[in-house]
């Protein structure tokens, strides 16, 4: 009997595990080649409500994603506190950019409650950013950023009426996109009122899969998967929680990292903390291991 199962373990052992099955040639025809649509991009949370210390939870997360170098950058809005003088707007602003001219890759700035709340600050954002909804086509994917703080510009509740025909003119003429994202400030599928009636019109004409929608403002990060369609909340880099950190219930500072290849997409959220720079393996050199081989009596000549 010992003899039996020995015999069948060896067998599944051996099936399980074929021969060269990890050998160095093997593995190389394994390798895939780099498809001409792939394409990495991150997108920064909000920043807003927790006071001078967001910031360097915003500047560690961007010196993290410098170090993975995707291929772009998106800010899902609320950079600034926002306040009803313009000068201090203005004052806002400008620190704003000395921390956003560290990132080392194109950056796509989408307005948040905090950066436009009230005319003077809509004003301000289309003198020095421009009209704050748009599209994009990258790599055969498609891009379309909205506003949803365009009420102080327009007057209007919701979207707006110039808006709206926009993005359905937009989405209509990009029906066989590779993949179709659509980026905005707040996660208007969970609003009530003129909001949820112009987002249920919008989400009527989208293609019917490959689509990632993309919101912020509620601090915390939550998604669900729908009818081919992903609905996607993400969670501050830098702004205040709702409660304590708790990840289980999304609740926890994060950058997040996305990659597209052949239309199809994935999802990864980086708390800032968890990724350090060659710097460090440097200095251990210096600190650590210099040390260890001095003491060792083994000490390489430089």
């Amino acid at each position: 009997m010992t003899a039996r199962i020995i015999f069948l373990f060896w067998t599944f052992a051996v099936s399980v595990w074929p021969q060269n099955r990890f050998s160095a040639e093997n593995q190389m025809k394994q390798l895939p080649g780099v498809p001409p649509d792939k394409f990495t991009f991150a997108v920064v949370g909000d920043r807003t409500g927790a006071g001078p210390d967001s910031w360097s939870v915003f500047d560690r997360a961007v010196s993290e994603m410098n170090l993975l170098r995707p291929d772009f950058c998106i800010l899902i809005g609320d950079l600034i506190e926002g306040r009803s003088d313009r000068q201090v707007v203005l004052a806002q602003w400008q620190e704003a950019v000395q921390h956003l001219d560290s990132i080392r890759v194109p950056v796509f700035l989408i307005p948040g409650n905090h950066d436009i709340s009230d005319q003077q600050s809509y004003a301000l954002w289309n003198e020095r950013l421009g009209r704050p909804y748009g599209s994009m086509d990258i790599r055969g994917c498609h891009f379309l950023m909205l506003d949803t703080e365009e009420v102080q510009g327009s007057g209007e509740f919701g979207f707006g009426a110039k808006q709206l025909s926009f993005a359905e003119q937009d989405i209509l003429k990009n029906q066989n996109t590779r993949h179709f994202f659509v980026f905005l400030h707040q996660p208007v599928w969970t609003n009530s009122g003129i909001f949820k009636t112009q987002w249920a019109r919008l989400e009527s004409i989208l293609p019917k899969t490959r689509v990632t929608v993309v919101a912020g403002h509620l601090h915390a990060l939550a998604m669900k998967k729908q009818n081919g369609r992903t609905y996607l909340i993400l969670g501050p880099t830098g702004g205040t929680l709702r409660l304590e950190r708790s990840p289980a219930l999304g609740l926890f500072q994060h950058f997040t990292w996305f990659t597209v290849e052949s239309g199809q997409c994935s999802v990864a959220f980086i708390e800032p903390g968890r990724i350090v720079s060659e710097g460090t393996a440097l200095d251990a050199y210096d600190r650590y291991l210099k040390g260890l081989l001095l003491i060792k009596g083994q000490l390489p000549n430089p």
